[in-house]
């Protein structure tokens, strides 16, 4: 990549060191098939977007929609074609899709495995921030300026969009929280999208985040994910008080930006009740794609629970630390 080296990519612990080598080849090969696109220009299907605080059951959601048939998204594979999601799916269907006898040997299976929202596998779903950032030049802080929403090349990020569905015909699901606090930008942009926010207990989520820091970083003091805008005030606090005001900021300001949409283009789900009732999830989110004029039979034959663990890690101390900070950020 040709970008600006951000906070989050330097002194990344082994398992997500990004390779130079690997970098060069796919900015190489973006740069060359960016301008061969489909001839779709904007999605004929309700996009879905999923948006949320970070370590809220996305990448669950994201793996679970991906597994049905149903939708198209962006694979592993796929995302390697990050300025050209439409060549990326053409050359999926050329190495996978349509090789019916596995002669090039892919595992065309999708499992549930992930680290921190990183998926392995050909056809597993990407988190896609590649393609986000091609088109919406965000800064350390996770908002979009005036500037930038004005340097959107909005034609050019709808036909890019369009690419996935495309090649699939069908609506396409993907990872939206880099646009947490830009989401009615975003609807603006694609008026058809159903928004998907997610929703874990504030405790869990940060707790989540907090053990996220040495696993990404081995260093529990590194920011992890997305910074909001008052990550300036929060950047000298106690580690265990940043996740907490991160938490607490995050999901205030997609509740805030989600009041700015159309209700029929938005859905909130709480992560325990999708993880006990996942086929209740999916006929109230194929509900809210008919009102947005998706009305096709969709039948459900993905599992009908999955499991469902809120463990407390942190000492007493650091719990009781944890719990108070949230309260501190609620009231703020």
């Amino acid at each position: 990549m040709t970008e600006k080296k951000r906070d989050i990519d330097i002194g990344r612990s082994k398992d997500f060191e990004k390779d130079a080598s690997l970098e060069d080849v796919l900015s190489t090969l973006n740069t060359l098939i960016k301008p061969h696109k489909g001839s779709q220009k904007e999605n004929q299907y309700p996009p879905i977007f999923i948006v949320g605080c970070p370590r809220s059951g996305s990448t669950l959601l994201l793996q679970w929609l991906a597994s049905l048939g149903h939708f198209s998204y962006p694979s592993n594979l796929l995302a390697r074609f990050y300025a050209n999601p439409y060549f990326g799916g053409l050359v999926q269907n050329a190495l996978i899709d349509y090789d019916e006898q596995n002669i090039l040997n892919f595992d065309k299976s999708i499992d549930y495995q992930s680290n921190l929202g990183r998926s392995t596998g050909a056809l597993a779903p990407s988190e896609f921030w590649y393609f986000w950032r091609q088109h919406f030049s965000l800064d350390e802080i996770s908002v979009l300026t005036e500037s930038a929403k004005k340097a959107v090349d909005k034609e050019n990020f709808k036909e890019a969009l369009a690419g996935i569905e495309e090649v699939y015909n069908k609506p396409t699901v993907m990872k939206a929280m880099i646009l947490n606090w830009d989401i009615s930008f975003l609807a603006e942009l694609v008026p058809n999208a159903l928004f998907l926010n997610v929703e874990r207990s504030d405790f869990h989520a940060a707790q989540s985040l907090y053990y996220a820091r040495t696993n990404f970083f081995n260093d529990v003091k590194r920011w992890y994910s997305f910074k909001p805008p008052e990550y300036e005030q929060l950047k000298e606090k106690d580690p265990l008080e940043q996740v907490a005001g991160q938490v607490i900021h995050t999901k205030r300001a997609v509740i805030e930006e989600l009041a700015k949409i159309n209700p029929s283009n938005q859905l909130t789900l709480n992560y325990k009740d999708f993880c006990s009732d996942p086929a209740g999830i999916f006929h109230k989110i194929t509900a809210k794609l008919a009102l947005l004029g998706y009305d096709q039979a969709m039948p459900y034959s993905g599992p009908t629970h999955y499991t469902y663990r809120e463990e407390i890690k942190l000492s007493t101390d650091q719990e009781k630390q944890l719990n108070d900070a949230l309260e501190k950020y609620r009231n703020k």
